[in-house]
C-alpha cells in the first residue's frame, strides 16, 4: 500500500505504515521515530497532514477492528463487480438489471457447486494462507514461560520476539486476531504443544459456513412479455442527447486514487483549424465561411477549381 496524494505529490511508505500494525495508536511523534521518516521528510510533512484528515481505521491495520475478521486494506471486490457490469451499463434500465440478475445467479451457482464439491474443514482462501504461515513457523523459535496451561509464549527470530498467548487467541503481532488465522508465531507454539492449527481457525472459515453463505438463491422470473400490466402510464426514458465525443466505458476515479501505470495515456497537441489554422478548434466547428483566399493547414491558400482554374491560380 502507498499513500498518495494528487494534490502534493506525498507518499508513505509501505514499510512505514507495516510497522504500526502491532499498536493501537501511533502518533505524529511515534511515526517520526523511524528513519523512513527522517529520510522522507521533504515528503513527509505535506503526506501526513494529508493523511490525518482521514481516521486511522480507514488506512492503518492497526486501526482495524477485530471483530470482522478481515485485514483487506482493497477495495477488489468493488472493483472486479463494477468491471463484469460494464457491457450492462448501456442497455435500458430493465435490460440492464435483468442482465445483472443472471450474472449474479450464474456466478452464485459456480460458488454454490465449488463449496459443496470441496473436501476439507477450512475453506480454500484460508487453507491456503494456513499453509503459508505453517511453512513460515518454521524461522521461530518458541520459548514456554512456564504457565500451567502451557498457552504462554515468546517466539524468538532474532532480533524480533513475539508474544502469543494460545488459550486466548492473540498475538503481538494482531494478524491472528485480524484475520481470525493462526500467524506464524502461534503456529510455531502450536508445533511445540503438539497441536492442529486448522482446530485455532475461526468458525466463519469452515466449510460450513462456507456453503452456508450459498444456500439462499436469486428466484426465477417470467419473461418481460408475461409480467402484469397496469393501469399507470409506463416510465418514459429520460431526455437524452448524445455527445459528439465518444461515449465513456471506464469509471470515473476518485480524486487521489492511483492510475494504472501500465497503460500509456495518449497526450495530443493542441487542436488546430484545417481552413484557417487558428487554435482551439477543428475545421468541422469552425464557425467561419470558407474562403478561398484563406491559407490551409500547410500555409499554401486555396485553388479554384474548374475551366479557368489556371487564370485563377494564386501562388
Amino acid at each position: 500500500m502507498v499513500i498518495s496524494s494528487d494534490e502534493d505529490e506525498s507518499y508513505i511508505s509501505e514499510e512505514l505504515v507495516d510497522k504500526c500494525i502491532s499498536d493501537d495508536e501511533k502518533s505524529e511523534e511515534e511515526f517520526r521515530k523511524y528513519p523512513e521518516f527522517d529520510e522522507k521528510a521533504t515528503f513527509g510533512e505535506d503526506a501526513w497532514t494529508w493523511l490525518k484528515r482521514f481516521k486511522s481505521d480507514a488506512w492503518s491495520k492497526a486501526g482495524f477492528s477485530d471483530y470482522p475478521k478481515n485485514d483487506n486494506l482493497l477495495n477488489n471486490t468493488y472493483e472486479q463487480f463494477n468491471s463484469k457490469i460494464v457491457k450492462f451499463k448501456s442497455n435500458p434500465i430493465i435490460t440492464m438489471l435483468e442482465e445483472i440478475r443472471c450474472y449474479l445467479m450464474g456466478k452464485m451457482n459456480k460458488h454454490r457447486l465449488g463449496a459443496n464439491s470441496f473436501v476439507g474443514p477450512i475453506c480454500s482462501v484460508a487453507q491456503s494462507r494456513l499453509d503459508k504461515c505453517i511453512k513460515d513457523s518454521s524461522y521461530w523459535t518458541p520459548e514456554w514461560v512456564g504457565d500451567v496451561a502451557s498457552y504462554k509464549f515468546q517466539v524468538w527470530k532474532m532480533p524480533q520476539c513475539k508474544v502469543v498467548d494460545l488459550g486466548a487467541g492473540t498475538c503481538s503481532c494482531r494478524m491472528w486476531q485480524l484475520t481470525g488465522i493462526p500467524c506464524a508465531h502461534a503456529i510455531a507454539c502450536m508445533a511445540y504443544n503438539n497441536l492442529e492449527p486448522q482446530k485455532y481457525v475461526h468458525s466463519w472459515y469452515s466449510t460450513e459456513r462456507w456453503r452456508a453463505t450459498y444456500v439462499p438463491y436469486i428466484e426465477p422470473i417470467t419473461g418481460e412479455n408475461d409480467w402484469h400490466r397496469t393501469e399507470l402510464p409506463p416510465v418514459e426514458p429520460p431526455t437524452f442527447k448524445r455527445s459528439s465525443e465518444r461515449p465513456k466505458q471506464m469509471r470515473r476515479q476518485s480524486e487521489g486514487e492511483a492510475r494504472n501505470s501500465c497503460k500509456a495515456t495518449r497526450k495530443y497537441g493542441e487542436t488546430h483549424c484545417s481552413r484557417y489554422g487558428e487554435a482551439g478548434h477543428n475545421v468541422r466547428r469552425c464557425t467561419k465561411e470558407a474562403n478561398n483566399d484563406a491559407p490551409n493547414k500547410r500555409g499554401n491558400r486555396r485553388t479554384t477549381r474548374g475551366s479557368n482554374a489556371s487564370d485563377s491560380q494564386v501562388y
